[in-house]
């Protein structure tokens, strides 16, 4: 995280550092996400910020998708998935 990426794996191409922004992001918590730009330090931090910054803008621009409200949504149907009956999907 000290050279900007949010992961090992994000850090093995471009397009998977996209990726693994929203990933990250949209399935942890404020808390997590915080505690990671800490780690990250005081160079990781901003550059992963910077791109943060560009994936959220093009996700809302392009797509309309607003990745906090997405977050949201996941963080709560996660708190949810010990409630589904799995035999009746309705």
């Amino acid at each position: 995280m000290a050279k900007g990426f949010i992961s090992p794996y994000a850090s093995s191409e471009a397009s998977e550092d996209f990726v693994e922004l929203i990933a990250i992001y949209i399935t942890h918590d404020a808390t997590y996400w915080s505690t990671m730009l800490t780690s990250a330090g005081t160079v990781g931090a901003p550059i992963i910020n910077q791109k943060f910054e560009i994936v959220y803008n093009y996700m809302l621009n392009s797509w309309g998708i607003d990745l906090n409200e997405l977050r949201s949504v996941v963080q709560r149907r996660s708190g949810e998935i010990g409630n589904l009956d799995l035999d009746n999907l309705n």
